[in-house]
C-alpha cells in the first residue's frame, strides 16, 4: 500500500536555490534604487530590471523554467533600451557626467 498523503516533488538543485536567492537580493537592491530615482524625478528602468530579476530569483527558487525565459526576457530588454539610446535618465547620466567625492 502506498501513502497518498506524501506528494513526490522531485528536488531542486541546490544551485538553482542559491542563484535563485541571490538574484531576488541583487533585484530587490536594484528595485529600491530604482524606486529611490524615480521619487527623485528618474526613469524607472532600473525599478523595473530589479523586479524583473527579483522575479526571476523567486521563480529560480520554486525550480521554474520559466525563470530562464522571464531572465532572457529582462536582458533583452535592456539591451533595446541600450540600443535605441535612451539614457538611464539625468540623475544617473549627471552623476556619471560629473562624479563626486564621497
Amino acid at each position: 500500500m502506498t501513502n497518498h498523503s506524501t506528494v513526490h516533488r522531485s528536488t531542486i538543485p541546490p544551485i538553482l536555490v542559491i542563484t535563485g536567492v541571490v538574484f531576488g537580493f541583487l533585484g530587490t537592491i536594484l528595485a529600491g534604487g530604482g524606486l529611490w530615482l524615480v521619487t527623485l524625478g528618474d526613469s524607472a528602468y532600473y525599478l523595473f530590471g530589479g523586479l524583473g530579476i527579483l522575479a526571476t530569483g523567486a521563480l529560480l527558487v520554486a525550480g521554474r523554467r520559466s525563470a530562464f525565459w522571464l531572465y532572457a526576457a529582462v536582458l533583452m530588454a535592456a539591451g533595446r533600451t541600450r540600443r535605441h539610446h535612451l539614457s538611464a535618465g539625468p540623475l544617473v547620466a549627471d552623476a556619471l557626467d560629473n562624479p563626486q567625492p564621497f
